[in-house]
């Protein structure tokens, strides 16, 4: 099941008043991100964290409460989404090819 910006939406409803143009080039611009080759059953998570992280990222997101956390030794950001780490977990998971069946 391919996402779009409606099932993303569900997914996230966070981001339901974002316009639908904006989701669905963050969407485009994550797929390309997620290879299904590489990601295989994985890839619809992969796709909707890296559009969560990039909408968070955007000036759309400016109005999202920004929890400052430090800097960590791992380079994480003070600002830090909640999408990043399970994003990290995900493309280290996806990078090594480890899967859990």
């Amino acid at each position: 099941m391919a996402v779009t910006a409606a099932s993303f939406k569900a997914l996230y409803p966070e981001f339901g008043d974002a316009p639908d143009a904006l989701v669905e080039g963050k969407l485009a611009e994550a797929i390309l991100r997620c290879p299904e080759r590489v990601w295989g059953d994985l890839r619809d998570e992969g796709v909707g964290l890296y559009t969560a992280q990039f909408l968070y990222d955007s000036p759309f997101a400016r109005h999202m409460a920004r929890i400052d956390q430090g800097n960590d030794r791992q380079g994480v950001r003070s600002d830090a989404s909640p999408y990043y780490g399970r994003l990290r977990q995900l493309v280290q998971q996806v990078a090594s090819g480890y899967r859990v069946c």
